[in-house]
């Protein structure tokens, strides 16, 4: 059971910044190119998240503040939106990194075999 009003809003509001907080952390990861990093605060994130929407969907409706948790929503959609986008072109060039590799090996063994 959720604590009492005042003690609930403040829980949910030290969630909130946590989890921003570790959002930012991994968005920055991500522009950085430290993808274990990233890793590392998405497994921290993640249960984190879960609890908090199980805490937040057994509180009584009139603790509940639903335009603070859409604003929180959508700031963490849109923060994963950008980490994905991210990934997404570091997996690319890596793809990239990986094809003209192996064309040059290609190239290296078609010449050692015409030497």
């Amino acid at each position: 059971m959720p604590p009492g009003g005042n003690e609930f809003a403040d829980n949910i509001g030290i969630a909130i910044e946590k989890l921003l907080s570790l959002s930012e952390a991994m968005l920055d990861a991500a522009r950085a190119g430290e993808w274990p990093q990233l890793i590392e605060y998405e497994a921290r994130r993640s249960p984190l998240l879960e609890d908090f929407f199980s805490v937040w969907n057994k509180a009584p409706d009139k603790l509940r503040d639903v335009q603070t948790i859409r604003v929180f929503i959508e700031t963490v959609q849109g923060i994963d939106k950008k980490v994905l986008l991210l990934a997404e072109s570091e997996k690319e060039a890596t793809a990239n990194s990986l094809s003209k590799l192996k064309n040059a090996r290609h190239a290296t063994s078609a010449y050692a075999e015409n030497t």
